[in-house]
């Protein structure tokens, strides 16, 4: 288990936007596009179209910035969030 401070996040996305590696591993194999509101639905896909940059939702009631980046070997994109 990844020892991260509970108000942040690390997850990749595989190339169809399937949790590959989480800190939440419930997540694991999970759309997160097809769950949650749609910030996040809207956030999730951003992700998966850009190489990478920062940007910000809203998800369970907290804004969250998440900093991003595709692998150019893998074709994943990882990305850390955390909570303001």
């Amino acid at each position: 288990v990844l020892a991260l401070p509970s108000r942040v996040t690390f997850y990749a996305l595989d190339r169809a936007g399937e949790v590959a590696l989480a800190k939440d591993l419930t997540t694991i194999f999970t759309f997160p596009a097809d769950t949650g509101t749609p910030a996040f639905k809207a956030a999730v896909l951003r992700m998966l179209r850009s190489d990478g940059g920062t940007l910000r939702y809203a998800v369970k009631g907290a804004t969250r910035t998440a900093v991003f980046a595709r692998s150019s070997f893998t074709g994943w994109t990882f990305a850390v969030d955390f909570r303001r």
